[in-house]
């Protein structure tokens, strides 16, 4: 399973080990990686420090409403399940971990995501040491970058873009994202790049 993360990071192998934050890299020799089997770092636990993930730990009653732009739809997307956990490294390190489950009430579609050290992913599927982050901290001197971002009604802050490639349909999912609030919009593009739907957030309620 693959996702791109339009973030300017340098390198998917530098953000894949800075996902874990935990214990098992030949160049850095700190986060695991597939086939590493060196650990300088053993029985370590790694919190969410970040100010920024924290106020992203939405609880259950949280939901966003949406208009889409394409179709005319609305739809209520609820916060389904969560969860406050860890996990185990291949070197034995402990990493924290938000699980959020997502639900469509139009559609009863259901999306996971997950919160480590490192940033907000989708899917829990992929094993930790694959995955991308769609959001980690406001970059202003990124290109994915808004201070400002007018959705539906008001402005937004601080706003970052990223993308998702659904490797079941090869359609890219792109999100704009802020700590605040979560999900402020969500296009879906087709194997063509045709936009398909273009989700507008136009009420929340967050609870955290």
């Amino acid at each position: 399973m693959k996702i791109r993360n339009t973030f300017p990071f340098k390198t998917g192998v530098i953000l894949t080990a800075t996902l874990l934050l935990a214990s098992c890299n030949k160049k850095n020799e700190t986060p695991d990686s597939v086939g590493e089997t060196y650990c300088p770092v053993t029985n370590q636990y790694y919190a969410i420090e970040s100010a920024t993930l924290q106020n992203m730990n939405y609880k259950t009653g949280t939901y966003w409403n949406y208009i889409d732009s394409v179709n005319i739809n609305t739809d209520s997307v609820y916060l389904s399940d969560y969860s406050d956990g860890s996990f185990q490294t291949s070197c034995s390190n402990s990493v924290q971990k938000y699980d959020i489950t997502t639900t469509s009430s139009n559609t009863g579609e259901v999306n996971f995501f997950y919160i480590v050290p490192a940033g907000l992913s989708r899917d829990v599927s992929l094993e930790y040491n694959e995955a991308e982050v769609l959001f980690f901290e406001f970059d202003s001197g990124s290109t994915n970058a808004y201070d400002s971002l007018y959705v539906y009604d008001q402005y937004y802050y601080e706003v970052m873009k990223s993308e998702y490639i659904d490797p079941s349909t090869d359609h890219s999912f792109m999100y704009y994202i802020n700590a605040e609030f979560g999900f402020l919009r969500i296009e879906e593009y087709d194997e063509n790049n045709v936009l398909l739907s273009e989700k507008i957030l136009t009420g929340k309620n967050i609870i955290r």
